[in-house]
């Protein structure tokens, strides 16, 4: 049997739970884009530290905020791409 992983992609923070072992990721749910190659640059905290603080090529997004499809796909893509 496989273990057994849930993921909460909250609208201020992000949870990742394993079976067993508990909360293993606690980090806040925001994720920062170069908009025009579309790289993910940083997720969780050092996005999170980015807000404000970039140059207008590279935009910081909080995870449900303004309701953006576009900010979904991106954080599918880096939380995947960072923790499985």
């Amino acid at each position: 049997m496989g273990k057994k992983i849930g993921i909460d992609l909250g609208t201020a923070n992000t949870l990742i739970y394993v079976g067993g072992r508990g909360i293993v990721m606690r980090a806040p749910s925001v994720v920062a884009v170069e908009q025009q190659s579309k790289r993910v640059l940083a997720v969780g905290s050092g996005a999170k530290k980015m807000i404000g603080k970039t140059p207008g090529s590279i935009v910081a997004y909080r995870r449900f905020r303004r309701n953006l499809s576009y900010a979904s796909e991106v954080f599918e893509k880096s939380r995947r791409g960072q923790f499985l």
